[in-house]
């Protein structure tokens, strides 16, 4: 029987990646769950929550609007948990000057 989503949970990517500001992350969900998205510095201090809310089926897109008054540039680790899947993916923000 073919499906109409997605068959796996997975945090796609984000884009762009290094990044001069704003970054979008991509994933997929085969089932509504909730999801919450944080973003980590390297000493692991949560700089952004930029998801936490109930999603339906299939591909989504969540913006990152990176405040650069608070967020230097540098390395960050975005944590995607939906249900018991969680993933971390790197994120590099440079400096725009």
């Amino acid at each position: 029987v073919p499906s109409s989503g997605p068959a796996e949970l997975d945090l796609l990517r984000i884009v762009p990646n290094p990044s001069l500001g704003p970054v979008r992350m991509e994933f997929l969900l085969p089932r509504s769950a909730h999801v919450r998205i944080d973003v980590y510095d390297t000493q692991g201090r949560q700089v952004a929550r930029p998801l936490d809310a109930v999603r339906s089926p299939g591909r989504h897109e969540v913006p990152w609007d990176v405040d650069r008054g608070t967020v230097p540039p540098g390395i960050y680790f975005v944590r995607f948990a939906a249900d018991e899947f969680i993933a971390t993916r790197r994120v590099a923000l440079l400096n725009s000057k």
